[in-house]
């Protein structure tokens, strides 16, 4: 069903900052609480929503301090009956301070098992047996709404956006690798897989000029879709064919024949499931996966179509079915002279603060900006402890922070938004 242009502007509003804030609270599913907001507050026309921006119906509670008001409102303590109660709900200034607390309220003790669920009706379900709701159909009632306006759109396409443009200096394989990895749980079963479609024919030219349907086979294409969102579209193959991938890989010179190759983070993988077993594979791909992680002689691999899902698979290196790999050379892999550093007078060492490293892959760089050299001790760990002692601006206009480590007792550069202070 289409919403109305009202019924729009309204869950375009909420979404805007359900993402803005849900990352930093540690909530990764969106579209339940855009559906929590129109089922509680009827579109943002309820009195509670529209004089006081409480778009989910919170109660004020003891631990509250702000501006309340005093309204009427129905619970149901025991299933099927209804009983209407007044209650004081919570005040909020603006629609932007209504959506964040409804975040700051779930960091009750009792809400802390909804942090990292990825299922929009698991996410329901926690977050009633918890006591949010006292309704015996608030699950189904919620969840309908999900379904019906197709609200799972809102649940990873502006994460993957955000984490395209807040990794400026984090390696284009990591990149990769988070923006897959934040696409987990999408499938076709509830049409959520359909907005990694809709990125593929954002692509332009669109490969071969095919216009991929929601019904197709999307491994390869999610695979390039989420290149092509990272900028990377001219260091992979794009591609919405395994055989085609592969012959563009090969005409890029990134083709990897030998299924006993050691791959990196972020190769992709096409395997042929017709392997006999015996020798390198040269059969017809079949399927297509990214590199993710690799523990000794095991690889953990990310597929988009994998049972209709993106979900993992493990596989031994030099293992059957293995047809070969795609080796991008991605930025830091290729010949690169620096700029020459700037004439500036030396930073300080003397240590203003401790902080630590709050993102994964972030690089540390011999002077403040990206074009300049990795240190010998680069990347960093995420939650690596560093002293900041100066500050510097880039070119551009960034704040890096001049920090010792105290891990390898060396000074280098970092952008300022990837140190946290402790």
């Amino acid at each position: 069903m289409a919403l109305s242009d009202a019924q729009q502007k309204f869950v375009n509003n909420v979404a805007k900052y359900v993402q803005q804030y849900a990352p930093s609270y540690g909530i990764k599913v969106y579209s339940p609480i855009i559906a929590q907001a129109i089922l509680e507050s009827g579109w943002g026309k309820s009195s509670l929503a529209a004089k006081y921006h409480n778009y989910f119906g919170l109660k004020a509670g003891t631990a509250w301090r702000g501006k309340t008001v005093n309204m009427k409102t129905g619970e149901e303590y025991t299933p099927g009956v209804h009983t209407t109660i007044k209650a004081y709900f919570r005040v909020y200034d603006s629609m932007e301070e209504g959506i964040k607390g409804y975040f700051e309220f779930i960091q009750l003790a009792r809400y802390s098992n909804l942090r990292g669920v990825t299922d929009p009706k698991k996410y329901l379900e926690i977050i009633k047996a918890d006591g949010y709701a006292t309704s015996s159909s608030y699950v189904k009632n919620t969840y309908s709404l999900i379904v019906q306006y197709n609200l799972t759109q809102y649940d990873i396409g502006p994460i993957s956006q955000k984490i395209v443009e807040e990794t400026a200096d984090i390696s284009d394989r990591v990149k990769m690798v988070n923006l897959v990895t934040s696409w987990l749980g999408r499938k076709e079963s509830n049409g959520s897989h359909k907005y990694i479609i809709d990125q593929y024919n954002k692509i332009k030219p669109l490969p071969i000029g095919y216009k991929m349907t929601y019904s197709d086979s999307w491994c390869a294409a999610g695979l390039s879709a989420a290149a092509y969102l990272c900028g990377l579209g001219d260091r992979y193959p794009l591609e919405c064919s395994c055989p085609r991938m592969i012959k563009k890989a090969k005409e890029m010179g990134i083709w990897v024949e030998s299924d006993a190759y050691e791959p990196k983070i972020a190769d992709w993988i096409l395997y042929d499931w017709q392997d006999s077993g015996s020798g390198d594979n040269t059969g017809t791909p079949d399927h297509v996966g990214m590199v993710v992680d690799i523990n000794g002689s095991n690889l953990k691999i990310i597929e988009c179509n994998l049972s209709d899902s993106v979900k993992y698979r493990t596989i031994k290196v030099n293992g059957r079915y293995i047809r070969g790999y795609v080796a991008p050379k991605l930025s830091g892999e290729e010949k690169h002279i620096p700029d020459s550093k700037p004439v500036s007078s030396a930073p300080s060492t003397k240590i203003m603060w401790t902080g630590k490293i709050n993102g994964y892959g972030v690089r540390c760089r011999s002077w403040a900006g990206t074009t300049y050299s990795e240190t010998s001790f680069s990347p960093f760990t995420k939650d690596q402890i560093v002293q900041v002692c100066d500050q510097i601006k880039s070119n551009s206009n960034n704040i890096w922070y001049y920090v010792y480590v105290p891990k390898v007792r060396k000074y280098g550069f970092v952008y300022s938004k990837y140190v946290t202070k402790i």
